[in-house]
């Protein structure tokens, strides 16, 4: 460790350390909550940051070429398990750029890190991960579903990092590498294949990174309107912040200037004061948000008042307003609804989570429980049919896991 700390010439750390019992090994799984508290220094920190992932990318290599080795025939193959829903040809470029291993620096400094992950804990916490987890201990290894159900489980929460940075060669080493560890019997080559430079293939053309985990990042930036674009920047051009001009949107000053939402945006009390500016918001906050529609977190994020524990008040003061009358139906017609779609489709439940699901469910005496059970199993007792139309003409059709996921994220 002393070794580690002089070549970093981080020299002054190693009384530190040692005061901490921090050897080699405890210094890998170092996070950057630990770090903070650790090295006051940001210059410092930043560099044993990316030697940590310099040790995390030549673990992972390591743990992938002691791999099983994967089927070439189902490599070649691997485009057609999830096809792309776009055919720019910009989502694809990114991944034809060769990926070496070995961490350049000015790139790391400039781009944030992976999100650190234990990859047991997280399917353990997810929706369906559990099953995967089941399947390998009962089978000794992964059917295509399950594969599917996985990369979905591990984009979904990388969704905002995919989103903003996107993911490198070293990035999918990574996951991969996790991938294989907790599945020992998984081949590499199904989640990801690094791509082959011209005059490295023996065809003379480039060939793209393969692979599931590539399949389905391509795929979620493709349809996703806030990704953010990667561009390369032209010779000569001028990006400094100084030399642009930003024009504040039509949400952001309606939002601004208005008395009761800057109030909102830094109180949470007197509640009475809060419900009753929240009600006579509701015209232009319905405004605003259907004219820059986003996602949940970014609702949230724009009202921090959401965040209160008492929020339910709002949410259901808002459904109020916009439905008139309906607020009680779901408690007074759930119930009724419920039991006649299990009644006409029960028959028809073939899969195995579903069929759990439903065993749960008449074993289950308590009320919160079954509703939930009850949410849980919809999807399967009537699938999802509806397509969405994205860009150039493409239509996306939601999987039952997608649909799950997004009951459980509303209701939540």
């Amino acid at each position: 460790m002393d070794d580690i700390l002089k070549e970093l010439e981080c020299e002054e750390l190693i009384e530190t350390f040692k005061n901490n019992h921090i050897d080699f090994d405890t210094f890998k799984l170092l996070n950057t909550e630990e770090l903070r508290e650790l090295v006051p220094s940001i210059g410092l920190r930043k560099k044993l940051q990316i030697k940590i992932h310099q040790l995390a990318i030549n673990d992972a290599v390591i743990c992938i070429e002691s791999a099983p080795a994967p089927d070439i025939t189902s490599i070649e193959s691997l485009p057609s398990t999830e096809t792309l829903l776009s055919d720019d040809t910009a989502a694809v470029d990114e991944f034809l750029v060769y990926q070496n291993p070995q961490i350049d620096l000015f790139e790391r400094v400039s781009k944030p890190l992976l999100p650190e992950f234990d990859l047991r804990t997280l399917l353990q916490t997810s929706p369906l991960g559990s099953s995967i987890l089941n399947y390998y201990a009962a089978h000794k290894q992964l059917d295509n579903t399950q594969r599917s159900r996985l990369v979905d489980i591990i984009t979904k929460h990388l969704y905002t990092h995919i989103i903003n940075y996107r993911l490198k060669g070293d990035d999918y080493i990574l996951l991969a590498a996790k991938i294989i560890s907790l599945f020992p019997t998984e081949a590499t080559g199904t989640y990801y294949v690094s791509p082959i430079k011209k005059n490295q293939s023996r065809t003379g053309k480039s060939i793209a990174a393969k692979g599931r985990l590539v399949s389905k990042v391509s795929n979620l930036v493709s349809i996703c309107g806030e990704a953010s674009p990667v561009r390369k920047r032209k010779a000569g051009q001028n990006c400094s912040e100084e030399n642009v001009f930003k024009r504040p949107t039509p949400i952001q000053e309606n939002l601004e200037n208005h008395e009761d939402i800057v109030w909102l945006k830094h109180n949470t009390e007197p509640w009475d004061v809060v419900v009753e500016k929240w009600s006579t918001t509701f015209g232009i906050r319905r405004n605003t948000e259907r004219d820059a529609p986003g996602t949940v977190a970014d609702f949230i994020n724009r009202w921090p008042i959401l965040k209160d524990l008492r929020s339910d008040v709002l949410i259901n003061q808002d459904f109020d307003a916009l439905y008139p009358g309906c607020g009680l139906k779901f408690y007074m017609k759930w119930q009724q609804f419920f039991t006649t779609v299990l009644h006409l489709h029960e028959n028809n439940v073939r899969d195995n989570d579903a069929l759990n699901l439903l065993k749960e469910w008449k074993a289950d005496q308590s009320e919160d429980g079954k509703l939930l059970l009850e949410l849980n199993l919809l999807p399967y007792l009537i699938p999802p049919k509806g397509r969405v139309v994205i860009e150039k003409r493409k239509h996306w059709k939601f999987s039952i896991l997608e649909v799950l996921e997004s009951i459980i994220i509303h209701v939540i």
